[in-house]
């Protein structure tokens, strides 16, 4: 990974600015690729949660900028 930054999961771009949101087991998401239709999504992104009502929401890890998000996600998916 290099100090140029990582590439959003959905869109592939790299944001300079701005948060990303970690999910558990690793998926981040820039703040411009975050659902709107965050149930939906959710049966999506994590289909073995046995939880119906639950959101993304109920799945973030935590919020990480582009120096910190190689540390986030490699603690997001060691932590699931």
């Amino acid at each position: 990974m290099s100090n140029s930054g990582i590439p959003c999961h959905d869109c592939g771009k790299v944001r300079r600015q701005g948060l990303y949101s970690v999910f558990e087991g690793g998926l981040y998401l820039c703040r411009r690729c975050l659902p709107g239709n965050s149930i939906g999504e959710h049966g999506r992104r994590y289909p073995e949660c046995p939880e119906d009502w639950h959101d993304m929401w109920d799945h973030l890890y935590c919020l990480a900028d582009r120096r910190a998000l190689p540390f986030a996600i490699e603690k997001a998916r060691a932590d699931s």
